[in-house]
């Protein structure tokens, strides 16, 4: 990303929050769940992915604890920045139905004032790779990442004018808005697709010409099976390219090796996990890590990308 136009002015993070409102954190020991008790974010109810979570699944902190910490509670407009965990940096907006919140210790409030900046655009800033720099400049420790407040207070923000800001925002909620439209729209897709294979794969649909009885087969008729041994990786000290090394199972890509010896080219085929059962269809070169997990590929007249549907469907 190309850095911020030199006519812009810059401010620290902690010059642009309503001076009532510092940034802090949160609730340091919320103690048991109060069904009746004021919402609590924690950093797991909010992540880029999949947005603010259910508030079915959001904590509600007691009022007896909670009104210890009643000066970090949120406002709808502020900003949220987790500052603990594998999700530090992350930066949210926080939403109307949480207006009045509190947070946890992971998670520092970012009040920005009107007056000072927009609050849109502060979070476009943050959530950028002007942000996410800042955060790996900050941020401490490996098994447990984090930032202290004085971190976050530090952070500098660009700003053009308030006119630009607030136009800057607009154009990038806009875009935020038709990515969330195409989501639902690919959801809905995925479930309409997920239900036609269950039809078409089973024979419970039929496509319009086709009417012939479907006749059983074994997998072994259909598919050639062979052991990876010829194709397994000497060492596990995996690099960031070259030949895949694959697992069936759900982590799939284990990483890379520069061993040139003993690839598996003859794709597309199936790999699949005698302990799991679990398989995918691959269609690139590869490596194999398991000497459990085994190459079906389709023999002559075989569909291969039919069979392999077909066996998602086997419980």
């Amino acid at each position: 990303m190309e850095a911020p136009s030199a006519a812009w002015a810059s401010a620290r993070l902690d010059r642009l929050v309503d001076p009532g409102r510092p940034i802090r954190y949160g609730i340091v020991q919320p103690g048991e769940y109060d069904p009746n008790g004021r919402f609590m974010i924690r950093g797991q109810d909010y992540s880029a992915a999949r947005g603010w979570a259910d508030p079915r699944d959001v904590f509600r902190v007691s009022p007896t604890v909670e009104a210890r910490y009643r000066n970090a509670r949120v406002r709808a407009g502020d900003l949220i920045i987790t500052i603990v965990g594998a999700g530090t940096g992350h930066v949210e907006m926080v939403p109307m139905w949480l207006d009045g919140a509190n947070l946890t210790q992971t998670t520092a409030r970012v009040s920005i004032s009107p007056d000072s900046a927009d609050p849109s655009y502060c979070r476009y800033v943050l959530q950028s790779e002007i942000g996410r720099r800042q955060v790996a400049t900050y941020v401490k420790g490996a098994a447990q990442p984090g930032l202290n407040v004085g971190d976050v207070k530090s952070f500098v923000v660009p700003l053009p004018t308030a006119h630009e800001q607030k136009a800057i925002a607009r154009v990038l909620e806009d875009v935020d808005q038709l990515i969330h439209v195409l989501a639902k729209q690919c959801a809905k897709k995925q479930a309409m697709k997920t239900g036609m294979v269950q039809e078409l794969l089973t024979g419970r649909r039929r496509l319009p010409g086709f009417s012939a009885r479907w006749k059983p087969r074994a997998l072994g008729e259909l598919l050639a099976y062979e052991q990876p041994s010829r194709y397994l990786v000497s060492s596990t000290d995996y690099t960031n390219n070259g030949t895949p090394v694959l697992t069936a199972g759900k982590t799939f890509l284990l990483g890379y090796t520069t061993e040139q010896d003993g690839i598996f080219s003859s794709v597309p085929v199936i790999i699949f996990d005698d302990f799991t059962t679990a398989s995918k269809l691959v269609a690139f070169p590869f490596k194999a890590k398991s000497s459990a997990m085994k190459m079906l590929s389709a023999r002559p007249g075989v569909n291969l990308r039919f069979v392999y549907e077909r066996m998602q469907l086997i419980d």
